[in-house]
C-alpha cells in the first residue's frame, strides 16, 4: 500500500509528515513548567477530595449523636404517656442528660408532655437539644 501511494504521488497529510519529520528522541517528555502545574493541580484536587471526606465525616458524627438523642426521646416519651392519665403529675423533671415537663392544660383534662434530650457536639463541645412534645387526654388515657 505504501508503495502504491509513493508511486501515485499520494502525499501525507500534514499531521503526519510533522511527527514522521522529527523522529522520537530522549529529551522528548514534560517541562519542568508542565510538572509544576500538573503537581499543583493534582495537589488541589487530593486536598478536596480530603476535605470532602473530613466533612462527611463530621456530618456522619452529628448524624449519629442526634439520631442517639431522638431515640431517647422516644423511649422516655412513650414510657411516659404508657403512664394512666391521673398517675402523671404536673412536673418539671431532670434525670441523666433528659429532661420531661408535664403541664396541665385545661382543668384536668389534657395534659401537654414535653421530653427534651440534650447532646453535645464532639469538635465544638456545643450542647444541642432535641425536643419532642405531645398532648394526652383524660377521654383517650383513662
Amino acid at each position: 500500500m505504501r508503495a502504491w501511494r509513493r508511486m501515485s504521488g499520494a502525499t501525507l497529510p500534514a499531521w503526519r509528515r510533522r511527527a514522521r519529520a522529527r523522529p522520537a528522541s530522549v529529551a522528548d517528555g514534560f517541562t519542568l513548567p508542565e510538572l509544576l502545574i500538573a503537581s499543583v493541580i493534582s495537589v488541589v484536587a487530593l486536598g478536596a477530595v480530603a476535605l470532602s471526606l473530613a466533612i462527611n465525616q463530621r456530618s456522619a458524627v452529628m448524624a449519629r449523636r442526634q439520631m442517639q438523642a431522638m431515640h431517647e426521646a422516644r423511649a422516655r416519651m412513650e414510657e411516659l404517656t404508657s403512664q394512666q392519665f391521673d398517675l402523671l403529675p404536673p412536673a418539671q423533671v431532670q434525670r441523666d442528660g433528659w429532661r420531661y415537663t408535664v403541664v396541665v392544660v385545661e382543668p384536668n383534662r389534657t395534659k401537654d408532655i414535653t421530653v427534651e434530650v440534650d447532646w453535645i457536639v464532639p469538635w465544638s463541645g456545643r450542647q444541642r437539644t432535641v425536643t419532642l412534645t405531645t398532648s394526652m387526654s383524660r377521654s383517650l388515657h383513662y
